[in-house]
């Protein structure tokens, strides 16, 4: 276990972009709440100069979809926005509807870092065990007293697990830097700045960021695999490797058979996830976020998470990912060490 942990640093050591690119998007974010420009969706209406630029089918747009989000109270909304009686839309919103809208931009910032890192994973899974062979490297590591089995199974373990760890950390940082500047314009603006930290919406966050971690674990586990494969068999190009032999059998079936199920199975497998979490009726959030009961919500993305995990998809995947990286190994020990 000891050797296995050294493994795992030694991969943080040399991938710095591992650490370094959540760094920079929350340099990023902070540079964003310390220059007060937090758009809390598009609830936010930039003051009454802006809305007062609205053309008259814009404003009745907006009128008829407060009344029909908020019912009686959304007329009296519209009309103090005329009057210009306010900080922030945000202010005017019943609270259930004001933790809805925070709970849907904490839920867009794990989004966000798990792209970023996501895309990290997949370079560094194609690059893993080819940068072994490209500077030789791989020579000195089997002169030690380390499997190839230790090794491809830290690598392996650092793309699918330890990287998706350090996704729902940035995601709760994010979180935190957004509430923290999110709390200060509020506070300027006259608007509820204990918003920010309510709960709920943080709960929401750290919610979706774990469910996205789980997803990325257990679903896109055959996928790294398939990257680490490839990575160990390119002699050179490892991307192109990766992407040519499924490309070529897409252009084969759809000549042969004039079919697509191949392709829609890789989209599936890709995006999968995303549609089976938002389920088929999920809208994007518009100017008023209807929040229902935000506990159910909740107990519903868990539920759709879980049916997700322990689908007969999901466990197919494992199985694959578990002969894909048994292939990686056998390669990583009988192929030629250098390119």
């Amino acid at each position: 276990m000891s050797r296995f942990f050294w493994l795992v640093r030694r991969e943080f050591w040399e991938t710095r972009a591992i650490w370094i690119a959540p760094v920079v998007v929350l340099g990023l974010l902070a540079v964003v709440a310390a220059t007060g420009n937090i758009n809390l969706g598009d609830a936010d209406l930039g003051g009454v100069e802006r809305f007062s630029e609205l053309s008259p089918e814009q404003r009745d747009e907006i009128r008829d979809k407060l009344e029909r989000e908020l019912g009686d109270q959304g007329a009296a909304v519209f009309d103090r926005l005329e009057r210009g009686e306010h900080g922030s839309l945000l202010a005017l919103l019943p609270e259930q509807k004001q933790v809805a809208l925070i709970s849907v931009a904490y839920s867009m910032l794990a989004v966000l870092m798990f792209i970023v890192l996501g895309s990290i994973a997949a370079f560094y899974a194609l690059d893993a065990l080819y940068a072994d062979r490209r500077d030789r490297s791989v020579l000195f590591w089997k002169s030690l007293p380390l499997s190839d089995l230790e090794t491809v199974l830290s690598k392996y373990f650092v793309a699918i697990v330890a990287i998706p760890l350090v996704a729902i950390a940035a995601s709760v940082a994010a979180q935190l830097v957004v509430a923290t500047g999110g709390s200060i314009k509020l506070a300027l603006t006259g608007g509820p700045a204990a918003l920010m930290w309510s709960p709920q919406a943080l709960g929401a966050g750290l919610a979706t960021a774990v469910g996205f971690g789980l997803v990325s674990i257990m679903w896109y586990a055959p996928i790294v695999a398939y990257l680490m494969l490839a990575s160990a068999w390119a002699p050179k190009a490892p991307f192109l490797w990766a992407v040519l032999p499924p490309a070529a059998a897409l252009v084969l079936e759809r000549i042969t058979t004039g079919t697509d199920h191949l392709g829609d199975f890789l989209v599936w497998r890709l995006f999968g996830p995303f549609k089976a979490i938002g389920g088929d009726d999920s809208d994007t959030p518009g100017l008023v976020v209807d929040s229902g009961n935000l506990s159910a919500a909740a107990g519903t993305l868990l539920e759709r998470i879980g049916g997700l995990l322990l689908s007969p998809s999901t466990l197919l995947g494992l199985a694959a990912a578990a002969l894909l990286i048994a292939a990686a190994i056998w390669l990583r020990r009988y192929r030629e060490d250098s390119i």
